[in-house]
């Protein structure tokens, strides 16, 4: 809630030309923390001095705490013309000051602020120049600002890809499906481009020699190994400042090769392979251009090689479908 402190009011007195003490009415009301209404007064009246009026004049000032500091209204009725004026400031005695001026000037036009009692001085003004002054000799071009250096590339950056640029992976798994007697030592490459999620890659992958009986005579025993190349595409499913997993889709083909090691003489065969893959990879970084992590692969085989041997038949057929876990490092450039 607001205080109010109400003041006086002067009534006007006659349409004769009268000093401003006895023609103005003022009223003022205001918090108790602004000045009084006496002291408003007299302030208005100090800045008319010896201004006459021969007119009615009436002026209603209200003052308000407001959420930046203060406000006073203005209401002046002068000789029956009406207006209104709205002033804010910081404090309650800036805003009384500044009504007060306000009255005084309505009142008498030729009232002018009352200035502050210790004004700037008025600079020095700048010297005449030499009306004959000998010229400069030519000065001397500034030396051209050597470029600033090359920083150095900061080994604690985000190593994740911006641009297109070159990848390279290699790594050694173990898994099982395309050989009999898994699991199989697998040897793994790639090669390729990437972007700043993507990455398109040439790959290659060799399956160890596993050796195992015949599916039906144990009697007789094969030796098998597998090479494939092929392609797949990844795309950077999680990329954080220093980890990368990708999510990646291709396909490979090959030959599998299989000879009898037992029971069976000048048996070698060599039948195609191909697989659908689908893999993803954990990758670490431990610079901007090195990373090592996991890789995780399922395929299933849309060509399985069967090798078949006389008169025992069937000896080893691949299986539909396969995977491999294994350790992978990776480089990039640039």
């Amino acid at each position: 809630m607001l205080a109010w402190a109400a003041s006086l009011t002067v009534m006007i007195g006659g349409m004769a030309p009268e000093s401003p003490s006895g023609a103005v009415a003022l009223s003022w009301d205001a918090p108790a923390e602004c000045p009084d209404a006496a002291t408003v007064k007299a302030d208005v009246l100090a800045r008319l001095g010896d201004s006459t009026i021969d007119r009615p004049f009436a002026a209603s000032m209200r003052a308000r705490v407001t959420e930046t500091g203060f406000e006073v209204a203005i209401a002046i009725d002068d000789a029956g013309v009406g207006s209104e004026r709205v002033l804010a400031g910081a404090t309650c005695h800036e805003v009384a000051s500044a009504a007060a001026l306000i009255v005084a000037m309505t009142i008498d036009p030729r009232i002018q602020p009352i200035p502050d009692p210790d004004p700037e001085p008025d600079p020095k003004p700048d010297p005449e120049p030499d009306p004959d002054p000998e010229p400069d000799p030519d000065p001397e071009p500034d030396p051209d600002p050597e470029p600033d250096p090359e920083p150095d590339p900061d080994p604690d950056s985000d190593p994740t890809p911006r641009d297109l640029g070159f990848e390279a992976r290699a790594g050694l798994a173990v898994g099982g499906g395309p050989l009999p007697a898994a699991p199989s030592a697998i040897a793994l490459l790639a090669a390729g481009i990437r972007g700043p999620r993507w990455r398109a890659e040439a790959v290659a992958q060799y399956w160890s020699p596993r050796e195992a009986p015949a599916e039906r005579n144990p009697d007789v025993a094969i030796r098998a190994q597998l090479w494939a190349v092929g392609a797949r595409g990844c795309y950077l499913a999680l990329a954080l400042p220093r980890l990368d997993v990708p999510i990646c889709a291709g396909a490979v083909a090959g030959l599998m090769h299989a000879e009898g090691t037992t029971g069976i003489v000048g048996s070698r065969q060599s039948s195609p392979w191909a697989a659908i893959t689908a893999d993803t990879e954990v990758i670490r970084w431990i610079g901007p251009r090195f990373g090592f992590g996991f890789v995780a692969e399922g395929h299933v085989a849309v060509a399985q090689p069967q090798f078949h041997t006389e008169p025992s038949g069937l000896a080893h057929r691949a299986g539909a479908v396969g995977g491999s876990l294994g350790l992978v490092v990776e480089v990039r450039l640039p």
